[in-house]
């Protein structure tokens, strides 16, 4: 069976699992004596201001709402607190947006998972649900300036005028 891979991006073809590692290790060398930095220690991510913007254009309000709450937290937010800083009725209409914002994603063939992160807490008999946006997701969202310059340009407000009139 041929093992393939990708490096740099063209497609390279083995026949056993050690001449793909010895087919890549090469190719890594010859990168790093090309001064080309290693796709292994490259970081990656799925999200760029383009893949974010699509989102946040795709969904509707009360999911714009709730990705809105997530940014604006450093740790992870109660689904009690994400319900009153909505100013919806319940956790039942939360879940609604929820489930909204997840059917939105697999339509983009993403997963919630790629986008925030539940964490539940049982105490007893009682069950916490927290949320809290995936770090490159909410960077992405940041270099966008969103949702604060997202909703001036929706009100209207431009940026501060030019200091000068003309131009060189």
């Amino acid at each position: 069976m041929a093992i393939r891979f990708e490096h740099r991006g063209t497609v390279f073809t083995a026949d056993t699992p050690e001449e793909a590692a010895a087919l890549r290790m090469e190719l890594e060398r010859e990168d790093e004596s090309d001064g080309t930095v290693s796709s292994r220690h490259a970081r990656y991510t799925l999200w760029t201001p383009d893949k974010v913007e699509e989102v946040i254009t795709t969904v509707g309000e009360l999911q714009k709402a709730f990705l809105a709450v997530l940014c604006a937290a450093d740790t992870a937010i109660p689904s009690k607190t994400v319900v009153e800083r909505m100013g919806i009725d319940s956790e039942v209409a939360l879940a609604g947006t929820i489930s909204g914002l997840s059917k939105q994603l697999r339509k983009m063939s993403l997963s919630p998972r790629d986008v925030y992160v539940v964490n539940i807490k049982y105490e007893g008999k009682t069950k916490e649900r927290s949320f809290i946006l995936v770090q490159d997701f909410k960077e992405a969202l940041e270099e966008l300036g969103w949702p604060e310059a997202w909703e001036q340009q929706e009100r209207g407000v431009v940026d501060a005028p030019a200091t000068k009139q003309t131009r060189k």
